[in-house]
Protein backbone atom coordinates (compact mmCIF):
# COMPACT_ATOMS: atom_id res chain seq x y z
CA UNK A 1 0.00 0.00 0.00
CA UNK A 2 1.20 3.62 -0.85
CA UNK A 3 0.28 6.28 1.29
CA UNK A 4 -0.84 9.61 -0.15
CA UNK A 5 1.31 12.33 0.63
CA UNK A 6 -1.94 14.33 0.82
CA UNK A 7 -4.17 12.86 3.09
CA UNK A 8 -3.71 9.88 5.83
CA UNK A 9 -5.44 7.09 4.08
CA UNK A 10 -4.03 4.56 1.48
CA UNK A 11 -4.55 5.17 -2.75
CA UNK A 12 -6.24 2.12 -2.15
CA UNK A 13 -8.11 3.91 0.23
CA UNK A 14 -9.22 6.93 -2.08
CA UNK A 15 -10.23 5.14 -5.12
CA UNK A 16 -13.08 3.17 -2.69
CA UNK A 17 -15.46 6.43 -3.23
CA UNK A 18 -15.12 6.33 -6.80
CA UNK A 19 -18.96 5.14 -7.86
CA UNK A 20 -19.69 2.13 -9.59
CA UNK A 21 -15.54 1.24 -10.03
CA UNK A 22 -14.06 -2.40 -9.57
CA UNK A 23 -11.39 -3.32 -8.48
CA UNK A 24 -9.97 -3.53 -11.91
CA UNK A 25 -11.09 -0.08 -12.72
CA UNK A 26 -9.21 1.04 -9.62
CA UNK A 27 -6.10 -0.66 -9.92
CA UNK A 28 -5.72 0.93 -13.68
CA UNK A 29 -6.39 4.50 -12.20
CA UNK A 30 -3.81 4.20 -9.64
CA UNK A 31 -1.49 2.94 -12.24
CA UNK A 32 -1.99 6.28 -14.33
CA UNK A 33 -1.86 8.26 -10.82
CA UNK A 34 1.45 6.83 -9.82
CA UNK A 35 2.74 7.75 -13.10
CA UNK A 36 1.11 11.27 -13.39
CA UNK A 37 2.81 11.70 -9.87
CA UNK A 38 5.97 11.41 -11.32
CA UNK A 39 5.26 13.59 -14.45
CA UNK A 40 3.64 16.37 -12.02
CA UNK A 41 6.73 16.28 -9.61
CA UNK A 42 9.19 16.89 -12.30
CA UNK A 43 6.63 20.06 -13.59
CA UNK A 44 7.33 21.13 -9.78
CA UNK A 45 11.04 20.89 -10.16
CA UNK A 46 10.91 23.27 -13.22
CA UNK A 47 8.80 25.82 -11.72
CA UNK A 48 11.12 25.97 -8.76
CA UNK A 49 14.07 26.55 -11.15
CA UNK A 50 12.45 28.89 -13.07
CA UNK A 51 11.22 30.91 -9.80
CA UNK A 52 15.34 31.44 -9.21
CA UNK A 53 17.36 31.21 -12.33
CA UNK A 54 17.35 30.33 -16.03
CA UNK A 55 16.37 27.46 -17.67
CA UNK A 56 19.73 27.37 -19.47
CA UNK A 57 21.08 26.83 -16.40
CA UNK A 58 18.41 24.05 -15.26
CA UNK A 59 19.13 22.03 -18.34
CA UNK A 60 22.72 22.22 -18.66
CA UNK A 61 22.59 20.61 -15.15
CA UNK A 62 20.25 18.12 -16.21
CA UNK A 63 22.09 17.42 -19.26
CA UNK A 64 26.01 17.68 -18.22
CA UNK A 65 26.52 13.92 -17.69
CA UNK A 66 24.92 13.14 -20.96
CA UNK A 67 26.60 15.31 -22.77
CA UNK A 68 29.93 13.63 -21.19
CA UNK A 69 29.44 10.43 -22.80
CA UNK A 70 28.33 9.78 -27.06
CA UNK A 71 26.78 6.38 -26.04
CA UNK A 72 24.02 8.36 -23.45
CA UNK A 73 23.24 10.61 -25.94
CA UNK A 74 22.85 8.01 -28.19
CA UNK A 75 20.88 5.90 -26.18
CA UNK A 76 18.70 9.20 -26.14
CA UNK A 77 18.03 9.66 -29.35
CA UNK A 78 17.55 5.80 -29.48
CA UNK A 79 15.15 5.84 -26.98
CA UNK A 80 13.16 8.60 -27.93
CA UNK A 81 12.05 6.95 -31.44
CA UNK A 82 11.89 3.31 -30.12
CA UNK A 83 9.13 4.87 -27.77
CA UNK A 84 7.74 6.51 -30.22
CA UNK A 85 7.33 3.80 -32.40
CA UNK A 86 6.34 1.29 -30.24
CA UNK A 87 3.40 3.75 -28.89
CA UNK A 88 2.48 4.24 -32.47
CA UNK A 89 2.43 0.53 -33.36
CA UNK A 90 0.37 0.33 -30.07
CA UNK A 91 -2.66 2.00 -31.29
CA UNK A 92 -3.25 0.07 -34.85
CA UNK A 93 -2.52 -3.43 -32.73
CA UNK A 94 -5.61 -2.03 -30.18
CA UNK A 95 -7.82 -1.30 -32.81
CA UNK A 96 -7.30 -4.71 -34.56
CA UNK A 97 -8.09 -6.24 -31.46
CA UNK A 98 -10.87 -4.73 -30.82
CA UNK A 99 -12.82 -5.45 -34.06
CA UNK A 100 -11.55 -9.27 -33.61
CA UNK A 101 -13.41 -9.24 -30.27
CA UNK A 102 -16.19 -7.84 -32.30
CA UNK A 103 -17.00 -4.89 -29.61
CA UNK A 104 -18.06 -2.43 -31.83
CA UNK A 105 -19.13 -0.24 -29.67
CA UNK A 106 -15.47 0.04 -27.63
CA UNK A 107 -14.13 0.07 -31.51
CA UNK A 108 -16.04 3.09 -32.05
CA UNK A 109 -15.30 5.14 -29.04
CA UNK A 110 -11.80 3.96 -29.13
CA UNK A 111 -11.63 5.64 -32.51
CA UNK A 112 -13.93 8.99 -31.60
CA UNK A 113 -11.97 9.67 -28.16
CA UNK A 114 -9.01 9.79 -29.63
CA UNK A 115 -9.35 11.78 -32.40
CA UNK A 116 -11.74 14.00 -31.25
CA UNK A 117 -9.40 15.19 -28.40
CA UNK A 118 -6.35 15.19 -30.46
CA UNK A 119 -7.90 17.89 -32.50
CA UNK A 120 -8.78 19.84 -29.41
CA UNK A 121 -5.18 19.73 -28.12
CA UNK A 122 -4.23 20.63 -31.50
CA UNK A 123 -6.42 23.83 -31.38
CA UNK A 124 -5.55 25.00 -27.75
CA UNK A 125 -2.02 24.77 -28.27
CA UNK A 126 -1.97 26.51 -31.34
CA UNK A 127 -3.71 29.52 -29.72
CA UNK A 128 -0.74 28.82 -26.47
CA UNK A 129 1.71 28.86 -28.85
CA UNK A 130 4.82 28.30 -25.82
CA UNK A 131 8.11 28.90 -27.43
CA UNK A 132 10.55 25.79 -27.29
CA UNK A 133 13.06 25.86 -24.87
CA UNK A 134 15.51 26.00 -27.56
CA UNK A 135 13.83 29.08 -29.37
CA UNK A 136 13.43 31.04 -25.61
CA UNK A 137 17.27 29.88 -24.11
CA UNK A 138 20.58 29.68 -25.28
CA UNK A 139 20.53 25.68 -25.36
CA UNK A 140 22.48 23.29 -27.28
CA UNK A 141 19.49 20.65 -27.50
CA UNK A 142 20.25 16.86 -27.94
CA UNK A 143 17.72 16.45 -29.60
CA UNK A 144 17.76 19.11 -32.86
CA UNK A 145 13.97 19.89 -34.10
CA UNK A 146 13.19 23.13 -36.69
CA UNK A 147 9.73 22.77 -35.17
CA UNK A 148 8.90 26.78 -33.68
CA UNK A 149 6.41 27.15 -30.80
CA UNK A 150 3.66 24.77 -29.86
CA UNK A 151 5.21 23.30 -27.28
CA UNK A 152 2.95 23.49 -24.79
CA UNK A 153 1.14 20.76 -23.92
CA UNK A 154 3.01 18.29 -25.76
CA UNK A 155 1.29 16.52 -28.27
CA UNK A 156 3.46 13.85 -28.73
CA UNK A 157 2.77 13.02 -24.95
CA UNK A 158 -1.01 13.95 -25.13
CA UNK A 159 -1.22 10.74 -27.84
CA UNK A 160 1.26 8.12 -25.67
CA UNK A 161 -0.90 8.39 -22.79
CA UNK A 162 -4.28 8.42 -24.50
CA UNK A 163 -2.67 4.76 -25.61
CA UNK A 164 -1.43 3.85 -22.84
CA UNK A 165 -5.21 4.52 -21.25
CA UNK A 166 -6.73 3.10 -23.36
CA UNK A 167 -4.69 -0.47 -23.34
CA UNK A 168 -5.21 -0.11 -19.11
CA UNK A 169 -8.70 -0.36 -20.19
CA UNK A 170 -8.74 -3.65 -22.73
CA UNK A 171 -5.82 -5.40 -20.89
CA UNK A 172 -3.87 -4.38 -17.48
CA UNK A 173 -0.65 -5.28 -18.23
CA UNK A 174 0.02 -4.09 -21.30
CA UNK A 175 -1.59 -0.63 -20.23
CA UNK A 176 0.86 -0.95 -17.18
CA UNK A 177 3.77 -1.29 -19.89
CA UNK A 178 2.59 1.75 -22.08
CA UNK A 179 2.01 4.01 -19.31
CA UNK A 180 6.07 3.46 -18.62
CA UNK A 181 6.88 3.74 -22.26
CA UNK A 182 4.89 7.03 -22.00
CA UNK A 183 6.86 8.37 -19.11
CA UNK A 184 9.95 7.43 -20.22
CA UNK A 185 9.25 9.59 -23.84
CA UNK A 186 8.40 12.52 -21.64
CA UNK A 187 11.56 12.59 -20.02
CA UNK A 188 13.56 12.06 -23.15
CA UNK A 189 11.69 14.93 -24.45
CA UNK A 190 12.39 17.22 -21.69
CA UNK A 191 16.16 16.12 -21.63
CA UNK A 192 16.23 16.37 -25.51
CA UNK A 193 15.73 20.36 -25.09
CA UNK A 194 12.61 20.08 -26.87
CA UNK A 195 10.00 20.53 -24.32
CA UNK A 196 9.86 21.99 -20.64
CA UNK A 197 8.76 19.28 -17.85
CA UNK A 198 5.15 21.45 -17.62
CA UNK A 199 4.71 20.73 -21.51
CA UNK A 200 5.11 17.27 -21.01
CA UNK A 201 3.15 16.81 -18.05
CA UNK A 202 0.39 19.08 -19.17
CA UNK A 203 0.31 16.87 -22.32
CA UNK A 204 0.18 13.19 -20.05
CA UNK A 205 -2.81 14.61 -17.63
CA UNK A 206 -4.95 16.13 -20.50
CA UNK A 207 -4.17 12.18 -22.13
CA UNK A 208 -5.09 10.32 -19.42
CA UNK A 209 -8.57 12.51 -18.93
CA UNK A 210 -9.49 11.99 -22.61
CA UNK A 211 -8.29 7.85 -21.62
CA UNK A 212 -10.18 7.92 -18.33
CA UNK A 213 -13.65 9.31 -20.73
CA UNK A 214 -12.67 6.10 -22.56
CA UNK A 215 -12.01 3.98 -19.71
CA UNK A 216 -16.16 5.11 -18.70
CA UNK A 217 -17.52 4.42 -21.82
CA UNK A 218 -16.03 1.08 -22.04
CA UNK A 219 -15.78 -0.09 -18.58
Amino acid sequence: MTKSPDAGGTEDDALTGIPHAGRRTRRRILHVRRAGRQLILTAAVESDYMGRTDYQQFYEQMTGRIRESDAACFLLRTGGKAATGVMYAAYPALLVLIWISGDLRRLAWNLLIPAISFVLLTVIRARINRPRPYEAWPIDPLIHKDTKGNSMPSRHVFSSAVIATAWLAFWLPAGIFFLAVTAAAAVIRVLGGVHYPSDVAAGFASGVAAGLLLMALCP
